[in-house]
């Protein structure tokens, strides 16, 4: 706390509050959880973009045998979709505040949790594996009473070498009646019993490699925070959601435009109000339809990305995102000018009206395709059930 808390708490504290108000601490929460939802979003929908674009290039080369005079996607273009999934993507991401639904899930997602888990239980049956094999032979009381009657008879002689007399020579203490270390357990915290008592079997407890029991290995790592940072496994940038978001986005619209370059029967879709045949296959035009529409199906999957913990309503928020819809606009903008415009600079021709509705309605059918992934029931979401179903509704 910044107004009641010492001077000593706020130097050893990471975050101070300075209204002392438990209200920001949950702002303060929320925008943290929002930093690493950012990032996440802005993975999935950079390396779906990008992952799209590389395989289209790459495959349309292969079946063109190796020829680059002609390619879906050229240099120029490609220096433009970067300018928009890279710089436009992230703003638009980056500036959207966080919404509700940010404080309904845990701090960390199921696997990780389950990594922590199996780390920890796995530093301790190590300590114990090495403590039982570094340990000493069990030691009886019999010994352990031999042991410390032979450190008072050190002592005493100690005591008669100081006046002059000749000391006894006599093990020293921690030794057994034939000399041999005792571990330090046994002669520390060793319960006697009498001499004519059963001699009962003690082992010392098995230590780590670090010299700690290894049972409490977990219990120390937590009292050392550098400790228990570094035996932590790191968070995971990708979780399985995510994954499934990649993997599905990519494959449709991978397959999509492979289909729309390659299939003949697809040059009927551009060719309406235009003579028969006055469309060429790999012409400019065409490959000016399939640049049109990776453009748009980008654009649209960037809605998809604002949502990646499972949510069915993609909107919701989106109002709030003023930075984002201005972006994703300017940028629409931008792609009418250098379709109709751009000439030989960006190697594109003027599109007919229904040439552009074309592409807009294939851009925009990676919405239901996320729709869809969002209802396979693979990975599991951080957010529970009924909280997804409040941020849906």
């Amino acid at each position: 706390m910044g107004i009641a808390g010492t001077e000593v708490a706020k130097e050893a504290s990471k975050l101070i509050v300075l209204d002392d108000s438990f209200a920001s601490v949950v702002t303060a929460v929320r925008w943290g959880r929002n930093i690493l939802d950012v990032v996440r979003r802005f993975i999935t929908f950079q390396l779906t973009a990008n992952a799209v674009a590389s395989l289209v290039t790459l495959i349309a080369a292969v079946l063109n045998r190796g020829s680059t005079a002609r390619l879906p996607l050229t240099a120029v273009q490609l220096l433009w979709v970067n300018l928009v999934m890279d710089s436009g993507a992230a703003l638009a991401l980056a500036t959207e505040p966080p919404g509700a639904e940010a404080m309904e899930y845990g701090p960390g997602a199921a696997d990780v949790q389950a990594a922590r888990a199996a780390a920890a239980k796995a530093a301790a049956s190590a300590g114990a594996d090495v403590g039982a094999a570094e340990g000493a032979a069990p030691v009886t009381d019999a010994a352990a009473a031999s042991a410390a009657q032979a450190g008072s008879r050190d002592s005493d002689g100690e005591k008669d070498a100081a006046s002059g007399a000749s000391a006894p020579q006599t093990p020293s203490a921690g030794r057994g009646a034939r000399g041999r270390l005792l571990p330090k357990a046994a002669t520390e915290d060793t319960n006697t019993s009498d001499s004519a008592g059963p001699a009962v079997t003690r082992t010392a407890p098995p230590t780590s490699a670090a010299g700690q029991p290894g049972k409490q290995q977990e219990g120390n790592a937590a009292a050392d925070p550098e400790a228990a940072r570094k035996a932590r496994p790191p968070v995971s940038l990708i979780t399985p959601i995510m994954r499934k978001y990649l993997a599905g986005q990519t494959l449709y619209q991978t397959g999509l435009l492979l289909l729309l370059v390659q299939l003949p029967a697809a040059l009927r879709l551009w060719e309406v109000g235009l003579p028969s045949g006055s469309l060429d296959a790999h012409g400019a035009q065409h490959y000016t339809c399939i640049f049109n529409t990776f453009i748009f199906l980008q654009l649209a999957n960037l809605l998809n990305a604002r949502r990646i913990h499972d949510q069915l309503n993609l909107l919701a928020g989106l109002l709030e995102a003023r930075v984002g819809c201005m972006i994703v606009a300017a940028a629409a903008v931008v792609q009418v000018f250098i379709v109709q415009f751009g000439g030989a600079v960006f190697e594109t021709t003027p599109l007919t009206p229904w040439q552009w509705l074309v592409s807009i309605a294939l851009g925009l059918t990676s919405i239901p395709v996320g729709y869809a992934l969002r209802l396979l029931p693979l990975g599991r979401s951080r957010m529970p059930r009924k909280a997804r179903a409040h941020a849906s509704g």
